[in-house]
């Protein structure tokens, strides 16, 4: 039973440091306020064919939910795209914004953004998170 017990533990611990591995998260703005443009978040090095999301905040601070995920964005975060992964573990997503018309006064805004993966299977249990990646709207 002892060694049954050890096993578990170098399990769960191998687990979650696989889980912690960071995946790569780019984030470009192409365009501004002005002229319209596109957000575009490449997200590569996730787990196969994995439930993930990539997520925006205005705020850096990071806050857990539960003792497994901390995530370095939020605590306040919006849902920018929510899918499983391709075979090669990348998910990319657009968004497009409109021109402002010049009424409209808006200055630069700056935000972060950070994926999160379900790994369910080998070699990983549990969750892998993104690197943090700001970006800036003018």
């Amino acid at each position: 039973m002892k060694t049954f017990r050890s096993l578990l533990a170098v399990v769960l611990v191998a687990g979650l440091a696989a889980a912690a591995q960071a995946q790569d998260l780019t984030v470009t703005v192409n365009g501004d306020f002005a002229n319209g443009g596109s957000i575009v978040w490449d997200l590569t090095g996730a787990p196969a064919d994995a439930p993930t999301a990539i997520l925006a905040s205005m705020d850096d601070t990071g806050f857990s939910i539960g003792p497994f995920l901390t995530l370095d964005i939020g605590p306040q975060i919006v849902p920018v795209a929510v899918g499983p992964t391709d075979a090669n573990g990348e998910l990319s997503h657009t968004l497009n914004f409109p021109a402002l018309p010049p009424s409209i006064n808006v200055n630069s805004i700056t935000f972060y953004s950070q994926a999160v993966s379900l790994a369910a299977g080998p070699p990983m249990f549990g969750f892998a998170v993104s690197d943090v990646e700001s970006a800036t709207v003018n």
